[in-house]
């Protein structure tokens, strides 16, 4: 059954919860793929590694410290995020190999136009590390036992009891809006509204939560008020300016989900947004500032400044994340549709090429 699912995703993301050991050595892991239910399917992972990529999980070849030298031991951590590149069957050797190629800890917000608060989460020595993967794996029910066990015992944990308690109420709100329970994501916003109203470094992420609830349910004018909440609450305490940015992008982002979007208004907000980014040299950021630009140009017909913005944003690519597919692959495309769009079908030609060569990598 997993081994079909992984055939099905072909481009999509793993997310591995557990350390891998792996071998340089193809012939002996490949001996280790043959050592189980000889009536089973045996599956051999061909794993590529781009040193250049930013902010990869940690592996390390450990054979000089390994029991075994000889299997040449690569370890890779917990968390790591593969790409599926590839799945074919050996007949020589009867074994699946799939391919599967390292991608950085971003790999999972390619697709999320609207920004949730950064400041939530990754670190591993975090105490909510093993709930995020845990959600990330879509295991709800253990996510949220777990996060109910950290308000249950959070005196074991160094963190203010109130602190935490704000905390796990908005990873409670992602596991109940991953579920689509948004009664129960709104509850716990009113919560952790309740909880800090004179702590306003989380009383303004308290309201980005509830607004990124009514935007999921599509109430755009209560999830913008409560964006402008946040951002006045930001402007009050001079907020850092990468989180006051990511307000400004949401605002924007939000304008341009209205039924009859605001234009004029998405575009002022993200081009405020976009300044900050490249004032703190945030390439994510910026690339994604610089998509949701060219968007909306392409909505007001105005191709030519959508097609300036697309190139800027590959531009940005080419200079700091060449490597990266993804990335390369949608602004291609984006590219290749809006030339397409033009007429101008030699140009369009080459950037769906370009874009079919990324994919193929």
């Amino acid at each position: 059954m997993e081994l079909q699912i992984i055939r099905e995703n072909i481009g999509q993301l793993i997310f591995l919860n557990s350390f891998i050991s792996t071998s340089l050595e193809y012939e002996m892991a490949t001996a280790f793929s043959l050592s189980g239910d000889p009536s089973g399917e045996h599956i051999l992972f061909h794993i590529t590694v781009d040193k250049t990529i930013i902010n990869p999980k940690p592996f390390a070849d450990i054979s000089t410290v390994s029991q075994f030298v000889e299997e040449k031991e690569v370890l890779f951590m917990a968390g790591s995020i593969f790409e599926i590149k590839n799945v074919t069957f050996c007949e020589s050797s009867h074994v699946w190999i799939i391919k599967l190629h390292l991608c950085n800890d971003n790999a999972y917000e390619l697709n999320d136009v609207y920004q949730e608060d950064k400041t939530i989460v990754s670190d591993q020595k975090s105490p909510f590390s093993l709930a995020a993967a845990l959600l990330r794996m879509n295991l709800f029910d253990k996510a949220e036992k777990y996060y109910q066990q950290l308000l249950d015992n959070g005196s074991v944990i160094d963190i203010s009891s109130s602190d935490l308690t704000i905390h796990c109420f908005w990873r409670l709100i992602n596991v109940a809006r991953n579920r689509g329970d948004f009664d129960i994501a709104f509850a716990y916003s009113r919560l952790a509204i309740e909880q800090s109203p004179d702590r306003p470094e989380l009383l303004y992420r308290s309201h980005k939560y509830i607004s990124l609830n009514y935007l999921e349910i599509h109430s755009i004018s209560e999830a913008l008020e409560y964006q402008m909440k946040a951002l006045e609450i930001q402007q009050n305490i001079n907020d850092t300016k990468d989180q006051f940015a990511d307000t400004l992008f949401n605002i924007g982002f939000i304008y341009f989900s209205q039924i009859i979007p605001n234009i004029d208004s998405a575009l002022d907000y993200f081009f405020q947004a976009l300044n900050i980014y490249k004032e703190w040299n945030t390439y994510d950021e910026i690339i994604r500032c610089l998509n949701a630009i060219d968007e909306i140009y392409l909505n007001k017909k105005q191709k030519e400044l959508a097609l300036n913005y697309f190139l800027q944003a590959l531009q940005v690519i080419d200079e700091h994340f060449p490597s990266y597919l993804p990335y390369r692959f949608n602004s291609f495309e984006h590219i290749a549709e809006t030339y397409a769009s033009m007429h101008d079908y030699i140009q369009a030609m080459k950037y769906y090429d370009d874009a079919l060569n990324a994919k193929l990598k």
